[in-house]
Parts: C-alpha cells; sequence; structure tokens
C-alpha cells in the first residue's frame, strides 16, 4: 500500500468516527450559550488553559513520544519496550504532578479543586491511551473512543441542565466522566496491559524517551504563550465574563479544526513512517491538497456562520459576532502551521522547534499588551495571525536544509481575497448576500478540488471492489 492510498484508509476511519462526534460537539453550543453564564463558562474555560499549560510540561507530551517511537517499532518486543518505559516515566512524573496541584492549591484555593484535578487525570490518561492506540494501529478503536466521548459529555450536559439544573458543575463532571468511561474503553479494547513489562524497563529508552519529549515540553511553554495565554491577559484586564465570551468564539473557531485534527491524524502517522528521503516527496504531493482543503473549508465556514449564528448562539453570547471572524483566519492560519510543525518531529530535531515558538510567543505577547486595553477581545486573534505567520517564515528557513518549504504567491492571494471579500458579506449581516457567497464559495471549492475529490471517489470504488472480489 502506497503513502496517498495508506493516508486516504486513515483519513476515512478518522471522518467516519469523529465527524459525527464533532458535529454533536458543536451542537451543544445552544446549551452552553443559553444555560450557562458568562462567568462559569470564562472560569471553566481557564482552568482548561492552565491544565493545558502544566499537563504538557510536567509530562513532557510523553503521548508524542509514545507515538513517534511506537510508529518505528510495530513488533511485539519493540512495542513492549516503548510502552513499558514510557509508562514508567508517566508514573513518576504524575507524582510530580500531584505534588505540585497540592502545593499549588495550597496557596491559590482553586474553586472546584477537586473536580479540576480529576479533570486532569483523566484527560492526561486519555492523551497516554490514545497515543498508545494509535501506536498499535487500532485507528478504528481511536475514531469510535472519540465518539463515545463525545456523546457521554452531551448526554451528560443535557442531564446536569435540565434535570439537576447545574451551572459549572455540567462542563466538569460531563468531560470527568467522559474521558474516564472512555479511558476503560481504550484499555479494553487494547488490552494495552499486555504491553507493559516491568523487564523491559531500561535506561537506554528512558533517555531516548527524554532526548526527544524534554524540548517538546519547553516547546509546549512558548506554544502556550502563542495560543493560548491570550485567555490569562483576557482574565486579568477584562474579566471572566470576557473570557467567556472568547471561549464560545474560539469553540466556533475550532469548528475548522475539527477538519485539520481529522486531516492531522493521517498526516501524522503518514510521515511518521515513512523514509527520510521520502519526505520532500510526500511534502510536495500531500500539503498542496491539506492547504487548500484547509481553505476552502475555512471560507465556506464563514458565510454559513452568518446564515445560523443566532441560531446556536445565546443572546447573552451575541456580541462575539465580529470577532467570530477574525477567529476563523486566526484558525486558518495557526492550522497551516501545525501542519508544517509535524515535519521537525519526522527528522527529529523537535529541538528546533523552540527556536519558531520564543519569537511566536514573544511577538503574541507583545501585540496582546500593545492592544487589548484599546481593541479589547479583538487584541488576541490579531496577536495571533501576527505570532503565527512569522512562525511559518521561521519554519521556512529551520526546515530548508532537510526540507523545501514552498506557499505559492497565488495560494497567499486566494486566502486574502477570499477572506476579505467574504467578510463583507459577513458584517453586512444579509441572509440573501450570505446565502449567495455560500453557493459561490462552495462550487469553487468543488471545482479547485475536483481532482483531489475524484482520486477519492476513486480509491474509494477500489477499495469497494477489491471488498466485493
Amino acid at each position: 500500500m502506497n503513502y496517498k492510498e495508506k493516508m486516504f484508509n486513515t483519513t476515512i476511519i478518522y471522518f467516519i468516527g469523529q465527524m459525527g462526534a464533532k458535529v454533536l460537539s458543536f451542537l451543544l453550543l445552544p446549551l452552553y450559550t443559553n444555560y450557562i453564564s458568562k462567568d462559569a463558562y470564562g472560569y471553566f474555560d481557564i482552568m482548561q488553559v492552565y491544565l493545558g499549560i502544566a499537563i504538557p510540561v510536567i509530562f513532557m507530551e510523553i503521548w508524542s513520544g509514545i507515538l513517534r517511537f511506537s510508529v518505528e517499532k510495530r513488533e511485539r518486543e519493540g512495542l513492549e519496550n516503548v510502552y513499558s518505559n514510557a509508562i514508567a516515566l508517566s508514573a513518576g512524573l504524575f507524582c510530580v504532578f500531584t505534588a505540585a496541584y497540592l502545593i499549588a492549591n495550597h496557596f491559590l484555593h482553586f474553586q472546584y479543586s477537586g473536580y479540576i484535578y480529576l479533570y486532569a487525570v483523566v484527560w492526561l490518561l486519555d492523551l497516554i491511551l490514545k497515543s498508545q492506540c494509535r501506536g498499535l494501529g487500532y485507528n478504528r478503536v481511536y475514531a469510535v473512543s472519540g465518539m463515545i466521548t463525545t456523546f457521554l459529555v452531551a448526554a451528560l450536559s443535557i442531564l446536569c441542565v435540565f434535570v439537576f439544573h447545574m451551572d459549572i458543575e455540567t462542563l466538569f463532571l460531563s468531560n470527568i466522566i467522559g474521558f474516564f468511561v472512555n479511558d476503560l474503553y481504550l484499555v479494553a479494547r487494547t488490552k494495552i496491559y499486555r504491553y507493559l513489562k516491568i523487564r523491559q524497563i531500561n535506561r537506554e529508552m528512558l533517555m531516548t524517551l527524554l532526548k526527544f519529549c524534554l524540548p517538546l515540553s519547553i516547546n509546549s511553554v512558548f506554544y502556550w504563550i502563542l495560543n493560548s495565554v491570550n485567555r490569562v491577559i483576557i482574565v486579568n484586564y477584562l474579566g471572566v465574563d470576557a473570557n467567556g465570551s472568547y471561549a464560545v468564539a474560539n469553540k466556533l473557531g475550532t469548528i475548522i479544526t475539527v477538519f485539520v485534527s481529522i486531516a492531522m491524524l493521517s498526516w501524522q502517522e503518514t510521515i511518521f513512517s515513512a523514509k527520510r528521503e521520502d519526505l520532500q516527496k510526500i511534502y510536495n504531493e500531500s500539503f498542496h491538497q491539506i492547504s487548500h482543503i484547509l481553505l476552502y473549508g475555512s471560507l465556506v465556514l464563514i458565510p454559513l456562520t452568518a446564515l445560523v449564528f443566532n441560531i446556536f448562539i445565546g443572546q447573552e453570547y451575541r456580541d462575539i459576532y465580529a470577532l467570530t471572524l477574525l477567529m476563523y483566519f486566526s484558525v486558518f492560519v495557526t492550522s497551516l502551521n501545525s501542519f508544517i510543525d509535524v515535519l521537525f518531529s519526522a527528522i527529529k530535531k523537535t529541538d528546533l522547534l523552540m527556536v519558531e515558538k520564543v519569537v511566536g510567543g514573544v511577538i503574541n505577547l507583545g501585540v496582546m499588551f500593545f492592544s487589548i486595553r484599546t481593541y479589547g477581545l479583538y487584541s488576541s486573534p490579531v496577536a495571533i495571525i501576527f505570532a503565527q505567520i512569522a512562525c511559518i517564515v521561521i519554519n521556512v528557513i529551520l526546515l530548508r536544509k532537510y526540507i523545501m518549504i514552498r506557499i505559492p504567491v497565488s495560494f497567499m492571494v486566494k486566502s486574502l481575497v477570499g477572506f476579505a471579500v467574504l467578510s463583507v458579506c459577513y458584517l453586512a449581516k444579509n441572509y440573501w448576500f450570505n446565502g449567495a457567497a455560500l453557493l459561490l464559495t462552495g462550487g469553487v471549492a468543488v471545482f479547485e478540488l475536483k481532482d483531489f475529490l475524484l482520486g477519492c471517489l476513486g480509491m474509494l470504488k477500489g477499495k469497494l471492489k477489491r471488498r466485493a472480489s
């Protein structure tokens, strides 16, 4: 099986498994924005932001190391070596995390501290177990696990709001139980415990994991500064309720990442399993398609959002209409760069990522502090856009010794013109303009992506024929 067919197969599996779950997550927005206050949503979101830096730093993104090395070592003994040492390392780091959390809670007195700790634990387990699942090649199990979490979170959210009349507890409990049940499912299906052997724990593999993961831990700090610290600044300058509004706008922006995350999963597995000499060819052939799918997916979303915004967003949160537009563009640029970032792990040069993240983080912080008093919430997506564009330029320079990154001028022109024209229609708030824009943009997308769509259709037909025979 060539890399194109392999990438197509994994993408289809992930798409089927995650698309329904992600759509359902989006459909929860009316529930959250109508029945959960801005303060509650803002507090839950800022706790996620803090955990989003604490977990990757303390645990050194061990799940990335698990995936990277298990893709290389698919034989039984190799997997036992990777998983046994990774779990041993994780167990030690878990003690560090628990001690750090208890000390932090003693001085800071977190609200809902028990919920926060449990949420962190099940979230961490979910990251590790999903990486092991993908490392074993259990893509269907991975896809189903995403559906389990989302459906449980949705069902429990509805139960907590309408039956028990909970507010912020809805967000914590639904996610904790959803992750916990999913973790049990992953353990039962993958039987990961069969690969854990004390005799396999050795200094060599532990040091290999540390060498690969430690730079990722440091990079996580600057990635957080580049993408998430803005919400901490928003809370300090504008308040928790403002962060609630920003969190919902960000939730709308992550609709783009539904498709990005699906493509990223297959992109990672393809690029990690490729030979070094094949990386340039795979990049040249695949990244062009990925970038154009990302572009047209983002553009179609703009008029679509204008048409359904008042349906999905509660009255209290409707001040984010214009902000959502900027969020879409910032998520587009961030997603484009994230596909390039994967190449550093593919060539095992994770230390080079630090340069990019440091520069990007400094730019993001500078723009945020300079503009937040004047432009409020709008300063955040603008800061991220400037920082991510700088990161793309740096990545092109850093990778040129290994892989030549080319982003055609024609693609940049399409992106700027497309976002500019559709933004005018969006801000006009005219249903006829946005309806026509949606149809026109969809038609252009089909035309531009026709080769990719026909190729997918051909591979799907071939797969069906082989199964029939």
